[in-house]
């Protein structure tokens, strides 16, 4: 059903003919803001946890760089950008630390966020649950942020593996 929709011409004409071209541009313009804070948190992570000799300018090249073999191949861009941070004294298991760092902080900002959003267009969807919903969206983000903290003083891990040791230094 989908196929016979997106292969229709005429259906495809439709959708496009109703499109405005004001809101194209919006979005254009907060999908390049979204890319350019993306590249400014990656960037400022790198410089501070790392201390690698990089612009802006270069870095964003790499990352955009990247962002297009992701398309191409799915996960190529992690590799590429891996390799080329790599030529500039990033070793690859500090690149994984920083990339699964980023990940966590995108997922707790995500969430926290997201309860936030529900809190204000949820009401006539979800209208009884919508503070229990978003209390719960609030520790979840919370408790996401608490626990590598946790981790690091009450559990102590003694991860040796000589097989990842020599792959990832």
């Amino acid at each position: 059903l989908i196929f016979k929709n997106i292969t229709s011409e005429k259906n495809f004409y439709n959708v496009f003919s109703k499109l405005d071209i004001k809101y194209i541009l919006i979005i254009l313009l907060l999908t390049t803001l979204s890319i350019f804070i993306q590249i400014f948190i990656q960037f400022n992570t790198f410089l501070k946890i790392k201390k690698i000799k990089i612009n802006f300018y270069y870095f964003s090249k790499i990352f955009l760089n990247s962002q297009l073999a992701s398309i191409i191949l799915p996960h190529s861009g992690l590799v590429y950008n891996a390799y080329k941070l790599n030529k500039l004294g990033l070793s690859y298991k500090d690149f994984l630390n920083i990339k699964v760092f980023l990940a966590w902080f995108y997922l707790s900002f995500l969430t926290f966020l997201y309860s936030f959003e529900i809190l204000i267009f949820g009401y006539e969807i979800i209208n009884n649950f919508i503070f229990p919903i978003f209390i719960f969206g609030i520790l979840i983000s919370s408790s996401l942020i608490i626990i590598p903290l946790f981790f690091k003083k009450f559990i102590k891990f003694n991860f040796k593996n000589n097989l990842i040791t020599k792959i990832y230094d």
